[in-house]
Protein backbone atom coordinates (compact mmCIF):
# COMPACT_ATOMS: atom_id res chain seq x y z
CA UNK A 1 0.00 0.00 0.00
CA UNK A 2 1.23 3.55 -0.82
CA UNK A 3 0.72 6.06 1.97
CA UNK A 4 1.74 9.53 3.05
CA UNK A 5 3.69 11.94 0.83
CA UNK A 6 4.37 9.25 -1.80
CA UNK A 7 0.64 8.69 -2.28
CA UNK A 8 0.01 12.47 -2.59
CA UNK A 9 2.84 12.75 -5.12
CA UNK A 10 1.42 9.88 -7.14
CA UNK A 11 -2.07 11.40 -7.09
CA UNK A 12 -0.64 14.72 -8.29
CA UNK A 13 1.11 12.93 -11.15
CA UNK A 14 -2.10 11.17 -12.07
CA UNK A 15 -3.98 14.44 -11.96
CA UNK A 16 -1.46 16.07 -14.31
CA UNK A 17 -1.60 13.25 -16.83
CA UNK A 18 -5.37 12.84 -16.49
CA UNK A 19 -5.91 16.52 -17.25
CA UNK A 20 -3.87 16.28 -20.41
CA UNK A 21 -6.05 13.54 -21.89
CA UNK A 22 -9.39 13.82 -20.12
CA UNK A 23 -11.20 15.60 -22.94
CA UNK A 24 -10.42 12.89 -25.45
CA UNK A 25 -11.27 10.13 -23.02
CA UNK A 26 -14.71 11.61 -22.48
CA UNK A 27 -15.35 11.16 -26.21
CA UNK A 28 -15.35 7.34 -25.78
CA UNK A 29 -13.17 4.39 -24.90
CA UNK A 30 -10.27 3.26 -27.01
CA UNK A 31 -12.23 0.18 -27.96
CA UNK A 32 -14.80 2.41 -29.62
CA UNK A 33 -12.05 4.36 -31.35
CA UNK A 34 -10.44 1.17 -32.58
CA UNK A 35 -13.55 -0.24 -34.23
CA UNK A 36 -15.25 3.01 -35.26
CA UNK A 37 -15.59 3.70 -38.97
CA UNK A 38 -14.43 7.28 -38.34
CA UNK A 39 -11.41 6.29 -36.30
CA UNK A 40 -9.03 7.33 -39.10
CA UNK A 41 -9.95 10.93 -38.38
CA UNK A 42 -8.48 10.62 -34.90
CA UNK A 43 -5.07 9.77 -36.31
CA UNK A 44 -4.78 13.38 -37.42
CA UNK A 45 -5.12 14.72 -33.89
CA UNK A 46 -2.08 15.58 -31.84
CA UNK A 47 -0.51 12.69 -29.94
CA UNK A 48 0.03 12.97 -26.19
CA UNK A 49 2.94 10.57 -25.66
CA UNK A 50 3.25 11.29 -21.95
CA UNK A 51 -0.39 10.43 -21.38
CA UNK A 52 -0.18 7.33 -23.59
CA UNK A 53 2.94 6.00 -21.92
CA UNK A 54 1.63 6.68 -18.42
CA UNK A 55 -1.55 4.65 -19.00
CA UNK A 56 0.41 1.98 -20.84
CA UNK A 57 2.67 1.48 -17.79
CA UNK A 58 -0.38 1.52 -15.55
CA UNK A 59 -1.97 -1.18 -17.70
CA UNK A 60 1.17 -3.34 -17.67
CA UNK A 61 1.40 -3.09 -13.89
CA UNK A 62 -2.28 -3.98 -13.41
CA UNK A 63 -1.99 -6.87 -15.87
CA UNK A 64 1.05 -8.20 -14.03
CA UNK A 65 -0.98 -8.17 -10.80
CA UNK A 66 -3.91 -9.88 -12.61
CA UNK A 67 -6.19 -6.84 -12.21
CA UNK A 68 -7.41 -7.36 -15.74
CA UNK A 69 -10.37 -4.97 -15.90
CA UNK A 70 -8.19 -2.18 -14.55
CA UNK A 71 -5.49 -3.08 -17.09
CA UNK A 72 -8.01 -3.04 -19.91
CA UNK A 73 -9.27 0.41 -18.95
CA UNK A 74 -5.71 1.73 -18.73
CA UNK A 75 -4.79 0.38 -22.19
CA UNK A 76 -7.93 1.91 -23.66
CA UNK A 77 -7.05 5.30 -22.12
CA UNK A 78 -3.53 4.95 -23.54
CA UNK A 79 -5.01 4.42 -27.00
CA UNK A 80 -7.16 7.53 -26.63
CA UNK A 81 -3.95 9.47 -26.00
CA UNK A 82 -2.15 7.85 -28.95
CA UNK A 83 -4.41 6.09 -31.44
CA UNK A 84 -1.38 4.90 -33.46
CA UNK A 85 0.30 3.06 -30.57
CA UNK A 86 0.36 -0.42 -32.09
CA UNK A 87 2.34 -1.92 -29.22
CA UNK A 88 -0.45 -0.83 -26.85
CA UNK A 89 -3.05 -2.32 -29.18
CA UNK A 90 -1.12 -5.62 -29.22
CA UNK A 91 -1.05 -5.67 -25.43
CA UNK A 92 -4.77 -4.92 -25.24
CA UNK A 93 -5.54 -7.73 -27.69
CA UNK A 94 -3.45 -10.24 -25.72
CA UNK A 95 -5.17 -9.10 -22.52
CA UNK A 96 -8.64 -9.53 -24.04
CA UNK A 97 -7.73 -13.07 -25.09
CA UNK A 98 -6.55 -13.80 -21.57
CA UNK A 99 -9.84 -12.43 -20.23
CA UNK A 100 -11.77 -14.77 -22.53
CA UNK A 101 -13.04 -11.90 -24.69
CA UNK A 102 -11.78 -13.42 -27.94
CA UNK A 103 -14.39 -11.91 -30.24
CA UNK A 104 -13.53 -8.39 -29.05
CA UNK A 105 -9.84 -9.19 -29.45
CA UNK A 106 -10.47 -10.49 -32.97
CA UNK A 107 -12.39 -7.34 -33.95
CA UNK A 108 -9.45 -5.17 -32.87
CA UNK A 109 -6.94 -7.54 -34.48
CA UNK A 110 -8.70 -7.54 -37.85
CA UNK A 111 -8.94 -3.73 -37.77
CA UNK A 112 -5.23 -3.51 -37.00
CA UNK A 113 -4.42 -5.90 -39.86
CA UNK A 114 -6.44 -3.78 -42.31
CA UNK A 115 -4.55 -0.67 -41.22
CA UNK A 116 -1.18 -2.50 -41.30
CA UNK A 117 -1.43 -5.18 -44.04
CA UNK A 118 2.34 -5.64 -44.26
CA UNK A 119 3.11 -5.81 -40.55
CA UNK A 120 4.42 -9.32 -39.81
CA UNK A 121 3.76 -9.18 -36.07
CA UNK A 122 0.16 -8.11 -36.59
CA UNK A 123 -0.50 -10.84 -39.17
CA UNK A 124 1.16 -13.41 -36.92
CA UNK A 125 -1.06 -12.46 -33.98
CA UNK A 126 -4.13 -12.54 -36.22
CA UNK A 127 -3.28 -16.00 -37.57
CA UNK A 128 -2.66 -17.33 -34.07
CA UNK A 129 -5.97 -15.88 -32.89
CA UNK A 130 -7.87 -17.43 -35.80
CA UNK A 131 -6.29 -20.80 -35.01
CA UNK A 132 -7.08 -20.54 -31.30
CA UNK A 133 -10.72 -19.70 -32.06
CA UNK A 134 -11.12 -22.65 -34.43
CA UNK A 135 -11.42 -20.43 -37.52
CA UNK A 136 -9.14 -22.80 -39.40
CA UNK A 137 -9.76 -21.60 -42.96
CA UNK A 138 -8.98 -17.98 -42.06
CA UNK A 139 -5.94 -19.07 -40.06
CA UNK A 140 -4.64 -21.07 -43.04
CA UNK A 141 -5.08 -18.16 -45.43
CA UNK A 142 -3.35 -15.76 -43.03
CA UNK A 143 -0.40 -18.13 -42.52
CA UNK A 144 -0.08 -18.45 -46.30
CA UNK A 145 0.16 -14.66 -46.59
CA UNK A 146 2.74 -14.63 -43.80
CA UNK A 147 4.83 -17.33 -45.48
CA UNK A 148 4.83 -15.37 -48.74
CA UNK A 149 6.26 -12.40 -46.84
CA UNK A 150 8.56 -14.30 -44.47
CA UNK A 151 9.22 -18.06 -44.69
CA UNK A 152 9.68 -18.28 -40.94
CA UNK A 153 9.85 -21.93 -39.72
CA UNK A 154 7.30 -21.19 -37.01
CA UNK A 155 4.72 -20.16 -39.60
CA UNK A 156 5.33 -23.32 -41.62
CA UNK A 157 4.98 -25.36 -38.47
CA UNK A 158 1.65 -23.76 -37.60
CA UNK A 159 0.29 -24.12 -41.14
CA UNK A 160 1.29 -27.79 -41.31
CA UNK A 161 -0.34 -28.41 -37.95
CA UNK A 162 -3.60 -26.86 -39.15
CA UNK A 163 -3.59 -29.01 -42.28
CA UNK A 164 -2.99 -32.09 -40.14
CA UNK A 165 -5.82 -31.14 -37.79
CA UNK A 166 -8.12 -30.96 -40.85
CA UNK A 167 -6.90 -34.41 -42.02
CA UNK A 168 -5.34 -32.77 -45.08
CA UNK A 169 -2.36 -35.07 -44.75
CA UNK A 170 -0.75 -34.46 -48.15
CA UNK A 171 -0.76 -30.69 -47.70
CA UNK A 172 0.55 -31.04 -44.14
CA UNK A 173 3.35 -33.38 -45.23
CA UNK A 174 4.43 -30.97 -47.98
CA UNK A 175 4.58 -28.05 -45.55
CA UNK A 176 6.57 -30.00 -42.94
CA UNK A 177 9.01 -31.22 -45.60
CA UNK A 178 9.45 -27.61 -46.77
CA UNK A 179 10.21 -26.70 -43.17
CA UNK A 180 12.89 -29.40 -42.96
CA UNK A 181 14.46 -28.11 -46.18
CA UNK A 182 14.83 -24.74 -44.46
CA UNK A 183 16.07 -26.28 -41.22
CA UNK A 184 17.14 -29.93 -41.28
CA UNK A 185 17.71 -29.76 -37.52
CA UNK A 186 14.14 -28.75 -36.68
CA UNK A 187 13.10 -31.01 -33.83
CA UNK A 188 9.49 -29.85 -34.03
CA UNK A 189 9.42 -30.43 -37.78
CA UNK A 190 10.42 -34.07 -37.37
CA UNK A 191 8.11 -34.46 -34.38
CA UNK A 192 5.02 -33.17 -36.16
CA UNK A 193 5.84 -35.29 -39.20
CA UNK A 194 6.04 -38.32 -36.90
CA UNK A 195 2.63 -37.50 -35.43
CA UNK A 196 1.24 -36.95 -38.93
CA UNK A 197 2.55 -40.27 -40.26
CA UNK A 198 1.31 -41.99 -37.12
CA UNK A 199 -2.18 -40.59 -37.61
CA UNK A 200 -2.44 -41.65 -41.26
CA UNK A 201 -1.06 -45.13 -40.56
CA UNK A 202 2.41 -44.81 -42.12
CA UNK A 203 4.25 -46.78 -39.45
CA UNK A 204 7.75 -46.93 -40.95
CA UNK A 205 7.77 -43.23 -41.81
CA UNK A 206 6.55 -42.34 -38.32
CA UNK A 207 9.22 -44.55 -36.82
CA UNK A 208 11.96 -42.84 -38.86
CA UNK A 209 10.80 -39.37 -37.82
CA UNK A 210 10.57 -40.37 -34.15
CA UNK A 211 14.10 -41.79 -34.28
CA UNK A 212 15.34 -38.52 -35.79
CA UNK A 213 13.69 -36.66 -32.90
CA UNK A 214 15.49 -38.87 -30.39
CA UNK A 215 18.81 -38.27 -32.17
CA UNK A 216 18.29 -34.51 -32.04
CA UNK A 217 17.02 -34.29 -28.49
CA UNK A 218 16.55 -37.36 -26.34
CA UNK A 219 13.90 -36.84 -23.69
CA UNK A 220 12.07 -39.26 -21.43
CA UNK A 221 8.55 -37.94 -22.28
CA UNK A 222 9.27 -38.41 -25.99
CA UNK A 223 10.64 -41.89 -25.34
CA UNK A 224 7.43 -42.84 -23.53
CA UNK A 225 5.36 -41.54 -26.44
CA UNK A 226 7.38 -43.62 -28.89
CA UNK A 227 7.14 -46.72 -26.69
CA UNK A 228 3.37 -46.27 -26.51
CA UNK A 229 3.32 -45.96 -30.32
CA UNK A 230 5.27 -49.20 -30.68
CA UNK A 231 2.90 -51.02 -28.31
CA UNK A 232 -0.10 -49.70 -30.22
CA UNK A 233 1.42 -51.13 -33.41
CA UNK A 234 2.18 -54.47 -31.68
CA UNK A 235 5.92 -53.86 -31.99
CA UNK A 236 6.54 -55.11 -28.47
CA UNK A 237 10.27 -55.78 -28.87
CA UNK A 238 10.81 -52.20 -30.05
CA UNK A 239 8.84 -50.91 -27.07
CA UNK A 240 10.96 -53.02 -24.72
CA UNK A 241 14.11 -51.49 -26.22
CA UNK A 242 12.77 -47.98 -25.55
CA UNK A 243 11.86 -48.79 -21.94
CA UNK A 244 15.30 -50.30 -21.38
CA UNK A 245 16.92 -47.17 -22.82
CA UNK A 246 14.92 -45.04 -20.39
CA UNK A 247 16.07 -47.28 -17.54
CA UNK A 248 19.69 -47.01 -18.70
CA UNK A 249 19.42 -43.25 -18.24
CA UNK A 250 17.49 -43.49 -14.97
CA UNK A 251 17.33 -46.97 -13.46
CA UNK A 252 14.78 -45.92 -10.82
CA UNK A 253 12.15 -44.64 -13.26
CA UNK A 254 8.96 -46.14 -11.81
CA UNK A 255 6.82 -45.61 -14.86
CA UNK A 256 9.27 -47.26 -17.25
CA UNK A 257 9.77 -50.28 -15.00
CA UNK A 258 6.03 -50.63 -14.43
CA UNK A 259 5.21 -50.31 -18.14
CA UNK A 260 7.89 -52.88 -18.94
CA UNK A 261 6.45 -55.34 -16.43
CA UNK A 262 2.95 -54.80 -17.82
CA UNK A 263 4.21 -55.36 -21.36
CA UNK A 264 5.86 -58.64 -20.39
CA UNK A 265 2.57 -59.76 -18.84
CA UNK A 266 0.68 -58.95 -22.04
CA UNK A 267 3.32 -60.93 -23.93
CA UNK A 268 2.63 -63.86 -21.57
CA UNK A 269 6.13 -63.75 -20.10
CA UNK A 270 5.28 -63.70 -16.38
CA UNK A 271 8.80 -64.57 -15.21
CA UNK A 272 10.27 -61.49 -16.88
CA UNK A 273 7.39 -59.39 -15.55
CA UNK A 274 8.07 -60.72 -12.07
CA UNK A 275 11.75 -59.87 -12.40
CA UNK A 276 10.94 -56.26 -13.28
CA UNK A 277 8.39 -55.97 -10.47
CA UNK A 278 10.93 -57.27 -7.94
CA UNK A 279 13.34 -54.53 -9.07
CA UNK A 280 10.57 -51.92 -8.98
CA UNK A 281 9.65 -52.96 -5.45
CA UNK A 282 13.03 -51.78 -4.18
CA UNK A 283 12.33 -48.11 -4.90
CA UNK A 284 8.60 -47.80 -5.69
CA UNK A 285 6.72 -44.99 -3.97
CA UNK A 286 3.71 -47.33 -3.68
CA UNK A 287 5.19 -50.69 -2.74
CA UNK A 288 1.77 -52.13 -1.90
CA UNK A 289 0.61 -51.68 -5.50
CA UNK A 290 3.67 -53.56 -6.71
CA UNK A 291 3.11 -56.37 -4.21
CA UNK A 292 -0.49 -56.70 -5.37
CA UNK A 293 0.75 -57.23 -8.93
CA UNK A 294 3.35 -59.75 -7.77
CA UNK A 295 0.64 -61.61 -5.87
CA UNK A 296 -1.55 -61.80 -8.97
CA UNK A 297 1.31 -63.32 -10.94
CA UNK A 298 1.81 -65.89 -8.19
CA UNK A 299 -1.89 -66.79 -8.48
CA UNK A 300 -1.65 -67.16 -12.26
CA UNK A 301 1.46 -69.31 -11.89
CA UNK A 302 -0.30 -71.44 -9.27
CA UNK A 303 2.29 -70.45 -6.66
CA UNK A 304 -0.49 -70.28 -4.12
CA UNK A 305 1.62 -70.51 -0.95
CA UNK A 306 3.67 -67.50 -2.06
CA UNK A 307 0.47 -65.65 -2.94
CA UNK A 308 -0.93 -66.36 0.54
CA UNK A 309 2.32 -65.15 2.09
CA UNK A 310 2.43 -61.85 0.21
CA UNK A 311 -1.30 -61.11 0.61
CA UNK A 312 -1.22 -61.98 4.33
CA UNK A 313 1.58 -59.48 4.84
CA UNK A 314 -0.28 -56.86 2.81
CA UNK A 315 -3.40 -57.46 4.89
CA UNK A 316 -1.48 -56.53 8.04
CA UNK A 317 0.23 -53.50 6.48
CA UNK A 318 -2.58 -52.08 4.35
CA UNK A 319 -4.75 -49.17 5.39
CA UNK A 320 -7.42 -50.64 3.09
CA UNK A 321 -7.50 -54.35 3.95
CA UNK A 322 -10.89 -54.77 2.25
CA UNK A 323 -9.14 -54.68 -1.13
CA UNK A 324 -6.73 -57.44 -0.10
CA UNK A 325 -9.19 -59.96 1.34
CA UNK A 326 -10.72 -61.15 -1.97
CA UNK A 327 -7.26 -61.90 -3.36
CA UNK A 328 -6.16 -63.68 -0.19
CA UNK A 329 -9.42 -65.66 -0.23
CA UNK A 330 -8.76 -66.71 -3.83
CA UNK A 331 -5.29 -67.95 -2.86
CA UNK A 332 -6.66 -69.94 0.10
CA UNK A 333 -9.41 -71.36 -2.11
CA UNK A 334 -6.87 -72.55 -4.68
CA UNK A 335 -4.90 -74.18 -1.87
CA UNK A 336 -8.03 -76.05 -0.84
CA UNK A 337 -8.47 -74.14 2.41
CA UNK A 338 -12.08 -73.15 1.76
CA UNK A 339 -12.83 -72.24 5.35
CA UNK A 340 -10.09 -69.59 5.45
CA UNK A 341 -11.28 -68.33 2.09
CA UNK A 342 -14.87 -68.03 3.33
CA UNK A 343 -13.74 -66.33 6.55
CA UNK A 344 -11.96 -63.59 4.60
CA UNK A 345 -14.77 -63.14 2.08
CA UNK A 346 -17.37 -62.74 4.81
CA UNK A 347 -15.34 -59.88 6.31
CA UNK A 348 -15.33 -57.77 3.13
CA UNK A 349 -17.32 -54.59 3.80
CA UNK A 350 -20.10 -53.53 1.45
CA UNK A 351 -18.31 -50.24 0.73
CA UNK A 352 -15.27 -52.08 -0.63
CA UNK A 353 -14.60 -52.22 -4.37
CA UNK A 354 -14.28 -55.99 -4.14
CA UNK A 355 -17.49 -56.51 -2.18
CA UNK A 356 -19.73 -57.67 -5.04
CA UNK A 357 -17.13 -60.08 -6.38
CA UNK A 358 -16.46 -61.37 -2.86
CA UNK A 359 -20.11 -62.16 -2.15
CA UNK A 360 -20.51 -63.96 -5.46
CA UNK A 361 -17.37 -65.97 -4.75
CA UNK A 362 -18.67 -66.87 -1.31
CA UNK A 363 -22.00 -67.97 -2.81
CA UNK A 364 -20.13 -70.14 -5.31
CA UNK A 365 -18.23 -71.86 -2.50
CA UNK A 366 -21.42 -72.51 -0.55
CA UNK A 367 -23.04 -73.90 -3.67
CA UNK A 368 -20.09 -76.23 -4.26
CA UNK A 369 -20.64 -77.55 -0.74
CA UNK A 370 -24.37 -78.04 -1.52
CA UNK A 371 -25.23 -75.42 1.08
CA UNK A 372 -27.97 -73.87 -1.02
CA UNK A 373 -29.96 -72.63 1.96
CA UNK A 374 -26.95 -70.69 3.30
CA UNK A 375 -26.21 -69.24 -0.13
CA UNK A 376 -29.85 -68.23 -0.62
CA UNK A 377 -29.99 -66.59 2.81
CA UNK A 378 -26.76 -64.70 2.18
CA UNK A 379 -27.99 -63.19 -1.09
CA UNK A 380 -31.51 -62.56 0.25
CA UNK A 381 -30.06 -60.64 3.19
CA UNK A 382 -27.83 -58.63 0.86
CA UNK A 383 -30.73 -57.72 -1.42
CA UNK A 384 -32.87 -56.70 1.57
CA UNK A 385 -30.20 -54.20 2.66
CA UNK A 386 -30.04 -51.21 0.33
CA UNK A 387 -26.37 -50.59 1.14
CA UNK A 388 -25.43 -54.17 0.27
CA UNK A 389 -27.78 -54.67 -2.70
CA UNK A 390 -26.20 -55.28 -6.12
CA UNK A 391 -28.01 -55.97 -9.37
CA UNK A 392 -25.99 -59.12 -10.05
CA UNK A 393 -27.28 -60.65 -6.81
CA UNK A 394 -30.80 -60.98 -8.25
CA UNK A 395 -29.73 -63.18 -11.15
CA UNK A 396 -27.51 -65.28 -8.91
CA UNK A 397 -30.29 -65.77 -6.35
CA UNK A 398 -32.77 -66.73 -9.08
CA UNK A 399 -30.27 -69.31 -10.37
CA UNK A 400 -29.93 -70.78 -6.88
CA UNK A 401 -33.71 -71.14 -6.63
CA UNK A 402 -33.78 -72.79 -10.05
CA UNK A 403 -31.04 -75.26 -9.09
CA UNK A 404 -32.94 -76.11 -5.91
CA UNK A 405 -36.19 -76.63 -7.89
CA UNK A 406 -37.88 -73.50 -6.54
CA UNK A 407 -38.76 -72.04 -9.94
CA UNK A 408 -41.55 -69.74 -8.81
CA UNK A 409 -39.31 -68.17 -6.18
CA UNK A 410 -36.72 -67.60 -8.90
CA UNK A 411 -39.29 -65.78 -11.01
CA UNK A 412 -40.35 -63.76 -7.97
CA UNK A 413 -36.75 -62.60 -7.50
CA UNK A 414 -36.71 -61.19 -11.04
CA UNK A 415 -40.10 -59.56 -10.54
CA UNK A 416 -38.69 -57.87 -7.44
CA UNK A 417 -35.64 -56.75 -9.43
CA UNK A 418 -37.86 -55.29 -12.16
CA UNK A 419 -39.88 -53.40 -9.57
CA UNK A 420 -36.66 -51.98 -8.12
CA UNK A 421 -35.05 -51.22 -11.52
CA UNK A 422 -37.96 -50.89 -14.00
CA UNK A 423 -35.88 -49.44 -16.85
CA UNK A 424 -32.84 -51.68 -16.49
CA UNK A 425 -32.63 -53.60 -19.78
CA UNK A 426 -29.86 -55.87 -18.49
CA UNK A 427 -32.13 -57.25 -15.75
CA UNK A 428 -34.92 -57.71 -18.29
CA UNK A 429 -32.54 -59.58 -20.59
CA UNK A 430 -31.33 -61.83 -17.76
CA UNK A 431 -34.95 -62.51 -16.81
CA UNK A 432 -35.69 -63.40 -20.42
CA UNK A 433 -32.75 -65.81 -20.59
CA UNK A 434 -33.79 -67.32 -17.25
CA UNK A 435 -37.24 -68.03 -18.72
CA UNK A 436 -35.68 -69.34 -21.93
CA UNK A 437 -33.59 -71.81 -19.91
CA UNK A 438 -36.85 -73.01 -18.38
CA UNK A 439 -38.19 -73.64 -21.88
CA UNK A 440 -40.69 -70.77 -21.75
CA UNK A 441 -39.65 -68.97 -24.95
CA UNK A 442 -43.00 -67.14 -25.17
CA UNK A 443 -42.51 -65.47 -21.78
CA UNK A 444 -38.85 -64.84 -22.63
CA UNK A 445 -39.90 -63.14 -25.86
CA UNK A 446 -42.22 -60.86 -23.90
CA UNK A 447 -39.29 -59.74 -21.73
CA UNK A 448 -37.19 -59.07 -24.84
CA UNK A 449 -39.98 -57.01 -26.37
CA UNK A 450 -40.10 -54.98 -23.16
CA UNK A 451 -36.42 -54.25 -23.71
CA UNK A 452 -37.12 -53.10 -27.27
CA UNK A 453 -39.83 -50.76 -25.99
CA UNK A 454 -37.13 -49.10 -23.87
CA UNK A 455 -34.28 -49.39 -26.37
CA UNK A 456 -35.22 -50.32 -29.96
CA UNK A 457 -31.50 -50.61 -30.78
CA UNK A 458 -30.71 -53.43 -28.34
CA UNK A 459 -28.96 -55.91 -30.64
CA UNK A 460 -29.30 -58.92 -28.36
CA UNK A 461 -33.03 -58.46 -27.75
CA UNK A 462 -33.56 -58.01 -31.51
CA UNK A 463 -31.56 -61.16 -32.15
CA UNK A 464 -33.43 -63.21 -29.57
CA UNK A 465 -36.90 -62.28 -30.80
CA UNK A 466 -35.91 -62.74 -34.45
CA UNK A 467 -34.28 -66.11 -33.81
CA UNK A 468 -37.23 -67.46 -31.79
CA UNK A 469 -39.63 -66.43 -34.55
CA UNK A 470 -37.40 -68.07 -37.15
CA UNK A 471 -37.08 -71.23 -35.06
CA UNK A 472 -40.88 -71.41 -34.82
CA UNK A 473 -41.30 -70.49 -38.50
CA UNK A 474 -43.49 -67.47 -37.70
CA UNK A 475 -43.29 -63.76 -38.56
CA UNK A 476 -40.33 -64.52 -40.87
CA UNK A 477 -40.22 -61.12 -42.66
CA UNK A 478 -40.25 -59.33 -39.30
CA UNK A 479 -37.71 -61.82 -37.92
CA UNK A 480 -35.39 -61.03 -40.84
CA UNK A 481 -35.83 -57.29 -40.25
CA UNK A 482 -34.98 -57.63 -36.55
CA UNK A 483 -31.92 -59.78 -37.15
CA UNK A 484 -30.60 -57.56 -39.94
CA UNK A 485 -30.80 -54.64 -37.51
CA UNK A 486 -28.92 -56.71 -34.93
CA UNK A 487 -26.21 -57.60 -37.47
CA UNK A 488 -25.80 -53.92 -38.37
CA UNK A 489 -25.33 -53.13 -34.68
CA UNK A 490 -23.03 -56.10 -33.94
CA UNK A 491 -21.46 -57.20 -37.25
CA UNK A 492 -18.69 -59.21 -35.56
CA UNK A 493 -21.00 -61.27 -33.36
CA UNK A 494 -20.98 -64.84 -34.66
CA UNK A 495 -24.17 -65.83 -32.87
CA UNK A 496 -26.14 -63.00 -34.45
CA UNK A 497 -24.71 -63.98 -37.85
CA UNK A 498 -25.93 -67.51 -37.16
CA UNK A 499 -29.43 -66.14 -36.55
CA UNK A 500 -29.34 -64.33 -39.89
CA UNK A 501 -28.28 -67.50 -41.66
CA UNK A 502 -31.00 -69.46 -39.89
CA UNK A 503 -33.80 -67.07 -40.84
CA UNK A 504 -32.65 -67.27 -44.48
CA UNK A 505 -32.73 -71.06 -44.13
CA UNK A 506 -36.28 -70.93 -42.79
CA UNK A 507 -37.28 -68.73 -45.73
CA UNK A 508 -35.84 -71.28 -48.16
CA UNK A 509 -32.95 -69.02 -49.25
CA UNK A 510 -30.38 -71.75 -48.74
CA UNK A 511 -27.43 -70.22 -50.61
CA UNK A 512 -27.71 -66.99 -48.63
CA UNK A 513 -28.06 -69.09 -45.49
CA UNK A 514 -24.77 -70.85 -46.29
CA UNK A 515 -23.01 -67.52 -46.85
CA UNK A 516 -24.09 -66.11 -43.49
CA UNK A 517 -23.48 -69.35 -41.59
CA UNK A 518 -19.95 -69.55 -42.99
CA UNK A 519 -19.36 -65.99 -41.75
CA UNK A 520 -20.69 -67.07 -38.35
CA UNK A 521 -18.35 -70.09 -38.31
CA UNK A 522 -15.36 -67.89 -39.16
CA UNK A 523 -16.07 -66.02 -35.90
CA UNK A 524 -17.35 -68.86 -33.68
CA UNK A 525 -15.64 -71.94 -35.11
CA UNK A 526 -16.38 -74.28 -32.22
CA UNK A 527 -20.05 -73.60 -31.57
CA UNK A 528 -22.07 -76.83 -31.98
CA UNK A 529 -25.34 -75.13 -32.93
CA UNK A 530 -23.77 -73.04 -35.70
CA UNK A 531 -22.05 -76.16 -37.07
CA UNK A 532 -25.36 -78.03 -37.03
CA UNK A 533 -27.12 -75.17 -38.82
CA UNK A 534 -24.33 -75.10 -41.41
CA UNK A 535 -24.74 -78.85 -41.94
CA UNK A 536 -28.46 -78.39 -42.57
CA UNK A 537 -27.80 -75.57 -45.07
CA UNK A 538 -25.03 -77.47 -46.91
CA UNK A 539 -27.36 -80.42 -47.25
CA UNK A 540 -30.04 -78.22 -48.81
CA UNK A 541 -27.67 -76.96 -51.53
CA UNK A 542 -26.43 -80.49 -52.22
CA UNK A 543 -22.96 -80.22 -50.68
CA UNK A 544 -23.06 -83.50 -48.76
CA UNK A 545 -19.33 -83.55 -48.01
CA UNK A 546 -19.41 -80.22 -46.18
CA UNK A 547 -22.68 -81.17 -44.51
CA UNK A 548 -21.12 -84.37 -43.17
CA UNK A 549 -18.09 -82.48 -41.84
CA UNK A 550 -20.27 -79.87 -40.12
CA UNK A 551 -22.48 -82.53 -38.51
CA UNK A 552 -19.48 -84.52 -37.28
CA UNK A 553 -17.97 -81.43 -35.67
CA UNK A 554 -21.31 -80.48 -34.14
CA UNK A 555 -21.67 -83.97 -32.68
CA UNK A 556 -18.20 -83.75 -31.09
CA UNK A 557 -18.89 -80.33 -29.61
CA UNK A 558 -22.34 -80.90 -28.09
CA UNK A 559 -22.40 -81.84 -24.40
CA UNK A 560 -26.20 -81.96 -24.16
CA UNK A 561 -27.16 -85.60 -24.80
CA UNK A 562 -30.52 -84.79 -26.37
CA UNK A 563 -28.95 -82.40 -28.87
CA UNK A 564 -26.12 -84.84 -29.47
CA UNK A 565 -28.61 -87.59 -30.33
CA UNK A 566 -30.42 -85.28 -32.74
CA UNK A 567 -27.20 -84.71 -34.69
CA UNK A 568 -26.38 -88.44 -34.56
CA UNK A 569 -29.71 -89.16 -36.24
CA UNK A 570 -28.74 -86.77 -39.04
CA UNK A 571 -25.39 -88.51 -39.41
CA UNK A 572 -27.05 -91.91 -39.51
CA UNK A 573 -29.10 -90.76 -42.48
CA UNK A 574 -25.89 -90.47 -44.51
CA UNK A 575 -25.28 -94.23 -44.20
CA UNK A 576 -28.78 -95.25 -45.24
Amino acid sequence: MITGPRKILLLLCIAVFSTSCSNRYLQGTAQNVAISESSHELYDESVDLACAYFYYLWGKSAQHDERYEEAREAYEKSLVCDTKAEFVMHNLIVLLVKMGKREQALTLMEKLAVDNPHDIKTLSLLANLYAAMGKTDKAVETYKILIEKDKEPQYLLMLGTLYGRNHQYEEAEKIFLDLLKLDDQSYMGYYYLARLYRENGSFEKARAMYEKCLDLNWSTPLAFEIAEFFMQEKKDDDAISIFNKILENEDTDERARGELAGLYLRMEQPEKALEELQKLREYASDRQKVDLSIGRIYLEQERFNEAVEIYSRLLEESSEPENIRPLLAAAFYKLGDKQSAKDHLSKVHSSSKGYEESMLMLVQMLQEEDKFDEAIKLLSDCIADQEKRKKSFYRRLADLYKKSDQIEKGKAVFEEAMAEYPSDTRILFEYGMFLDELGDSAAATERMQQILAINPQDAYALNYVGYIWAEKGIHLPKALEYIQQAVALRPEDGYIRDSLGWVYFKQGEYQRAVEELEKALSIETDDPTINEHAGDAYLKIGDKEKALGAYEKSYELYSDEEKKQKVKDKLDNFTK
